[in-house]
């Protein structure tokens, strides 16, 4: 990496840009999540008002919604400002990426392919943060293999620290990345490797301190960090909803290539880091990359299994395609293989979930949709959906009124402006008696006329339904509100009306 040129350095930026938008623009213009799109708009929204993250409501760590909340200043509050935010963020991955590859290959052809790629790779949008940040890893870890110098450890540790805004389970796997790469950098002796992992820890402990400190001066933070986000996750003893690992031998609806990516990419990690300790040490470029990318990618595929789902598992595909570059662009063989790695990236990631295509092939499927104050293709029977819920809350409740729209129906308070009832505006996961109760008396006191409850299987499972999650808060709403019949496709969709305030069905 160090002969990197400013001509390298633009041309790798202008194909990173060039495989963005070419991909994703689109973004800026059709489809809506009900979700996770919501999740981060809803709480930048919240950033403008001056509410923090996690404190004040439900949150991934705080740096994404700081960043959008900056667009959304820049740009106007609006969805579209939360696209175009995450779409910078992409380029940035993208462009560290095609860096990354040339120095592997210096071949042109190669990185402009393994940037499609890649880019392809990042989807959804609004997840675009994690591969972002693995690719980052793999970039710091490079520069540790190649010149493992106290100095540069403690500026990695402190970059490594001050990720934890990002997400501390992406500041913890590119942390452990970076540890490993040091241990295993050919330009490091069997004596200076104690020195480089202490400089390279006082790095994160200089980076922690000034977290710490930051923190500190909001008020209830670190408490509220603690309870919600830490401790939350030891009582669960998960950090997400876990689903089968489609393993090529395991009967699921997986798709072949996602089932081979899950069997092969761990074994590829594991049986690369095990020749990478027992090898002899090289300094060249390619191989620098090669074990900076292992180093990172094993610890990324935590996320991949935590959900094993296609949208997590690509997260750990970037330091994958970022390793295997060195092997694949050096004969007609390996070319034919990246070849098909990218057509089957396409085909199984990025054309089956893009809406623009969709509207291509099946222009009849998909409608224009007002999204705030901007028209966005979504598919008809989601407009529908929206409309008829559209109805149902305005007949009930004000703008800006509290409403429960749950458990992953997030999205609707940004988009119809209303706000939340509950703290807990993405409640997917088993409750307690005490977190149950206190939805309960926050939808009291909140004088709450309106809840729509999405009661459908999550992931297929039925102990999954919010009526088994959260089953005090589904018999409060059926004794003390009345259900409201909604006319759409969706049967799991529910709506529930204050007695006292119950009208005509819709």
């Amino acid at each position: 990496m160090s002969n990197l040129t400013a001509s390298i350095c633009i041309g790798s930026l202008a194909v990173a840009v060039a495989g963005v938008f070419t991909l994703h623009w689109p973004i800026l213009r059709s489809g809506l999540d009900l979700a996770d799109e919501g999740y981060l708009w809803y709480g930048a929204l919240e950033v403008l008002k001056g509410k923090v993250p996690i404190r004040d409501f439900r949150a991934y760590d705080p740096g994404r919604y700081y960043w959008c909340a900056f667009w959304m200043r820049l740009l106007g509050s609006r969805n579209r400002s939360v696209r175009v935010a995450m779409l910078v963020i992409q380029v940035g991955g993208v462009w560290l990426a095609t860096l990354l590859v040339h120095a592997t290959r210096h071949s042109w052809l190669a990185t402009i392919l393994w940037a499609f790629a890649i880019s392809a790779c990042m989807r959804p949008w609004y997840r675009t943060i994690e591969p972002t940040f693995a690719i980052a890893g793999v970039a710091i870890a490079v520069m540790l293999v190649s010149d493992p110098t106290p100095t540069r450890a403690i500026a990695i540790g402190f970059f490594v620290a001050l990720s934890v805004l990002a997400g501390l389970n992406l500041a913890i796997y590119n942390g452990g990345g970076a540890l490993i790469a040091i241990c295993l950098a050919p330009a490091s002796s069997a004596a200076s490797v104690p020195a480089i992992v202490g400089a390279y820890l006082t790095g994160v402990a200089l980076g922690l301190g000034v977290l710490l400190l930051l923190f500190a001066r909001i008020r209830g933070f670190l408490r509220a960090y603690w309870q919600r986000k830490i401790f939350a996750v030891l009582r669960r003893g998960t950090t997400n909803l876990p689903l089968p690992v489609p393993w090529l031998w395991r009967k699921t609806p997986t798709g072949r290539f996602i089932k081979t990516c899950f069997t092969a990419l761990p074994l590829f990690y594991v049986g690369s880091l095990v020749w990478l300790m027992f090898s002899g040490a090289s300094s060249s470029s390619a191989d620098e990359v090669f074990a900076a990318a292992v180093c990172v990618g094993i610890f990324y595929m935590h996320h991949a299994l935590s959900r094993a789902d296609a949208a997590h598992l690509f997260v750990a595909i970037p330091p994958f395609l970022i390793a295997v570059a060195p092997l694949l662009f050096g004969s007609w063989l390996g070319w034919a293989v990246g070849l098909a790695i990218a057509a089957a990236i396409f085909r199984c990631v990025h054309s089956r979930h893009d809406l623009f295509l969709a509207y291509r092939r099946t222009p009849a499927a998909l409608c224009r949709y007002r999204v705030d104050g901007h028209l966005l293709w979504v598919p008809k029977t989601l407009a529908a959906v929206l409309d008829t819920m559209r109805q149902v809350v305005d007949s009930h409740t004000a703008p800006g009124e509290p409403a429960l729209f749950v458990p992953v129906l997030v999205t609707l308070y940004p988009l119809f402006a209303r706000r939340p009832a509950a703290y807990d505006v993405f409640c997917v996961y088993p409750a307690n008696r005490a977190a149950q109760e206190e939805m309960i008396a926050s939808i009291a006191q909140q004088g709450v006329r309106l809840a729509l409850v999405w009661n459908g299987a999550l992931d297929g499972q039925d102990d999954r339904r919010f009526s088994n999650t959260h089953a005090l808060v589904w018999n409060h709403l059926h004794a003390r509100f009345q259900p409201v019949p909604l006319m759409t496709s969706d049967g799991d969709l529910r709506c529930f009306v204050k007695k006292c305030d119950q009208h005509n069905g819709i």
